[in-house]
């Protein structure tokens, strides 16, 4: 796109480059997390019962298997693990609610904690009915 727009510019053509000015928001909770989907360890459970993900978000090798593919993000990938850009909606249990309007990455480091861990923790504690608002395109400034 530079080349193009500098090439464009050196001929003496107006650019004006447009880009939406908000995020795409995705609404999601642990128990249907599909802009995970792409990623091959979240691709194999997407038809999971509340109690198998419950199981599977405990699972260490899983989370590592999921740092693993944030690592090496495959083309398409939804989320690419900007934790910046996932806040916490809504909280289904009143004593969480604190969290509220906060993203993932600044709790997990509030509480010295990787992202990962937290977000499945939080979700395994209020049943995988915890909100969450994923910014993951639009957001360049």
């Amino acid at each position: 796109m530079e080349m193009s727009r500098s090439a464009a510019q050196s001929r003496g053509q107006n650019v004006h480059i447009q880009i939406p000015c908000r995020p795409l928001t995705f609404d999601l909770t642990l128990a249907n997390a599909y802009p995970f989907h792409s990623h091959d360890d979240f691709g194999a459970i997407k038809g999971y019962t509340i109690e198998q993900l419950m199981a599977t978000y405990r699972d260490a090798s899983f989370r590592d298997r999921f740092r693993a593919n944030l690592a090496s993000l495959k083309p398409g990938a939804l989320f690419h693990g900007n934790w910046e850009h996932m806040i916490v909606g809504e909280t289904a249990l009143a004593k969480n609610a604190g969290l509220t309007g906060k993203s993932v990455r600044d709790i997990a480091a509030e509480q010295v904690r990787d992202p990962i861990d937290f977000a499945f923790d939080l979700g395994r504690e209020e049943n995988l009915e915890t909100g969450f608002l994923g910014h993951f395109l639009n957001v360049g400034e």
